[in-house]
């Protein structure tokens, strides 16, 4: 009788840990994505992916905090003013789209989301980004494009497994020099801010830096060659060059 106990406690176990584990991207595309609320809480242990876009929400609907293995969530295009504080119940978070709401800030709770993994807050309202986004360190991507960020937190170099940072259409004119410790950093998207220069540190990336975007931005042609000898084996896009300072 022992015996058996031992053995059905084991296999719960076992079911606990299959339901918890995160998901590679593979395993992800064969699970279906759940578009209703009503469908997804009559399965919630197979609430993987849920896509709430264009929904005109207003906040994020209680019941989705408690699908425990939700791993994709898209929130995009509603008209979400806060994040509740419920977000980190969401410990199994890879991928989050809050693009195009009306966001300007994140509660600390969202910053113990230590499996995310691509995070795209685009199209927003932010005007600062919380020094705690340096806890992410899991982040490969990452989308601030289109808000009014006018400065980064050192706290970002410390995003060590970065790899496609989107900061375009903001009013940022300088980057943290500890920006130079992304050693996976790929693409850096900047056109359309006030960036004139950047840190001289940011040599430690150019083998890793494989793609800078500075169009829409006035560069005379020697600071343009500046950054291009810094950065020499980065394929750099600029506008045309101005008769600037």
């Amino acid at each position: 009788m022992r015996k058996n106990s031992i053995i059905f406690l084991s296999l719960i176990l076992i079911n606990i840990n299959l339901q918890s584990q995160i998901l590679d991207s593979v395993s992800l595309s064969k699970l279906p994505t759940y578009t209703n609320l009503k469908e997804a809480l009559l399965k919630p242990d197979s609430v993987y992916k849920l896509n709430l876009r264009k929904n005109k929400l207003d906040s994020i609907p209680r019941e989705v905090f408690t699908f425990k293995n939700l791993q994709n969530l898209d929130l995009g295009k509603n008209h979400l003013q806060k994040i509740s504080n419920k977000i980190g119940l969401l410990t199994n978070l890879q991928r989050l789209d809050i693009s195009d709401n009306k966001l300007d800030t994140l509660p600390n709770e969202f910053f113990t989301l230590n499996n995310l993994a691509i995070l795209d807050a685009k199209s927003n309202k932010f005007k600062n980004l919380s020094s705690e986004i340096g806890k992410l360190t899991n982040l490969k991507t990452l989308d601030f494009s289109n808000n009014k960020l006018t400065r980064l937190p050192k706290e970002i170099g410390n995003l060590i497994n970065l790899k496609n940072l989107i900061l375009n259409r903001n009013f940022i004119d300088s980057l943290p020099v500890e920006m130079s410790n992304l050693k996976n950093l790929y693409f850096l998207d900047l056109w359309g801010t006030s960036i004139t220069k950047i840190p001289n540190k940011f040599y430690k990336i150019k083998e890793s830096l494989k793609f800078l975007d500075l169009r829409v931005i006035p560069l005379n042609q020697e600071k343009q060659d500046e950054i291009s000898n810094i950065l020499p084996n980065t394929e750099i896009f600029f506008s045309k060059s101005c008769n600037c300072h």
